[in-house]
């Protein structure tokens, strides 16, 4: 059946994952801001790549397993992640690397899988799950602990949980554009 793989890159990597048995239950209003009830079925965390004195390389290896041991728990189909900012944006060049790495390391593995990961503009993901492409932290883990309730432990795992709801949203709009596209087909034909 799979699932969505979420991921949120930072030296504290967000993830989050749901299946597609958990994700079809979900009621999708306008925005998920709006929800009325949970969305259940997501499991999520928080993967500590790095810290102080360790080098860019060994944090995109300790991504690498991360990443590794999540496909290998989970049934993933597909992979969003939150899109680095640009490198001009980044003034500290050691962070421009690091991101560079770790945005290599989420496209690698899961592609050598089978598995196109997908990346999401920030700003697409906060308007999205929040409201406003501006929303801050306390506003994007207020929205998380309505939809997905549970003790996060930073706002890197709500991050990651606002990837997979907007992933999860994503595909079902390319699965009714399949359809829609299928019907025309299925007309024109009859025709």
């Amino acid at each position: 059946m799979g699932g969505i793989l979420a991921l949120d890159q930072a030296t504290r990597t967000g993830w989050a994952y749901a299946p597609f048995s958990a994700i079809k239950q979900w009621c999708f209003p306008l925005l998920p801001s709006m929800a009325t009830r949970p969305y259940h079925g997501i499991v999520s965390g928080v993967a500590d790549i790095g810290g102080k004195g360790l080098g860019v390389t060994h944090k995109g290896e300790r991504l690498r397993r991360v990443i590794m041991d999540l496909l290998a728990m989970h049934d993933v189909t597909h992979v969003y992640y939150e899109a680095p900012l640009p490198a001009p944006a980044i003034r500290n060049s050691e962070t421009a690397d690091l991101l560079r790495l770790l945005g290599n390391v989420i496209k690698d593995y899961p592609y050598k899988r089978g598995v196109r990961p997908q990346p999401v503009h920030n700003q697409t993901v906060k308007k999205f799950f929040a409201g406003s492409g501006r929303a801050d932290k306390g506003q994007m883990m207020g929205v998380c602990e309505r939809v997905a309730p549970r003790d996060l432990a930073d706002d890197n795992e709500a991050d990651a949980i606002a990837v997979l709801v907007y992933g999860a949203q994503d595909v079902k709009d390319q699965i009714k554009a399949r359809k829609a596209e299928r019907a025309v087909l299925e007309r024109s034909r009859g025709r």
